[in-house]
């Protein structure tokens, strides 16, 4: 008898539980606000010879009393109308009690996919964007999946192309050799390109040659630029075949390429390398 009631005892407080859970969880949906979805940024953020980098930062408001998680996104990229990148993240982050948190996209473009895009686009600075898909969050009475669709214009940015490398010497000795390296780069972009520092490494017949860098410099639009950078070598060092290699009229090289440019208010990065021969000049 008393092992019956323990058990109807047992039975009663379970459902007493149940039926406040129930309740909490009614009175939590029926305050529970839905948090809107904006889109503060979508910006170039790297360039080369084979793909476009961007970074879309969606900003979630969380009008809530209460922090909530965010259990992953989807998201799918038009330009001009045509889709060209979509995936999905099951990354989690935080999204802050009555305020609003940044979420953020990372977007790669083969320029494969562009070039139908920018054809289109032939003569035009700026190609409408469409950004859409959805957020998912993890909130008290579940998850809650909130639809985001954005729009605006990017510009159509192509990567500048190294047309020419050069050295010329201006001074050698059987212990010291001073040159410029010579970096013709192509601007083929309708605005400025503004270098804020560069850097690079040159191979000379397959053995380290040289390194160094530079900063600010301006390529006008459409145009070809060329960059020199002074270097003082010290031979003695290096070795005799720095001195014998800068006494022939050419030599095969590869350059590392490693600049950071500022393009519509965006640190841009591109990372090229480049082989051929290259002429050595007096």
């Amino acid at each position: 008898m008393k092992k019956n009631c323990a058990i109807g005892l047992m039975i009663v407080v379970i459902l007493i539980g149940i039926s406040a859970c129930q309740k909490a969880g009614e009175i939590i949906k029926e305050n529970l606000q839905t948090p809107k979805v904006s889109l503060e940024d979508l910006a170039v953020t790297g360039v080369s010879s084979s793909k476009l980098d961007l970074a879309a930062k969606l900003g979630v408001d969380n009008p809530n009393p209460i922090g909530l998680n965010l259990a992953g996104l989807d998201y799918a990229l038009e330009l001009s109308g045509k889709p060209v990148f979509s995936g999905e993240s099951s990354e989690g982050m935080s999204i802050a009690a009555s305020g609003k948190s940044t979420v953020k996209v990372p977007i790669s473009l083969t320029y494969d996919n562009l070039k139908k895009v920018y054809d289109l686009a032939s003569g035009k600075d700026e190609i409408p964007y469409r950004l859409s898909g959805q957020v998912k969050l993890n909130t008290p009475i579940g998850p809650m999946p909130i639809p985001y669709n954005v729009s605006g214009k990017l510009p159509v940015v192509r990567a500048p192309k190294i047309a020419e490398v050069g050295l010329k010497v201006r001074n050698l000795s059987i212990t010291e050799a001073k040159f410029d390296v010579s970096i013709k780069l192509d601007n083929p972009n309708s605005f400025p390109l503004d270098i804020s520092k560069l850097s690079y490494q040159l191979k000379m017949d397959g053995k380290d040659f040289s390194e160094g860098e530079m900063e600010s410099a301006s390529i006008p639009a459409k145009s070809e630029g060329e960059l020199t950078i002074p270097v003082s070598m010290d031979l003695m060092a290096v070795g005799n075949w720095a001195f014998n290699l800068l006494q022939k009229g050419s030599s095969d090289y590869e350059l590392t390429y490693d600049a950071k440019y500022q393009i519509k208010d965006w640190p841009v990065k591109q990372q090229e390398k480049k082989t051929g021969t290259l002429k050595i000049k007096k």
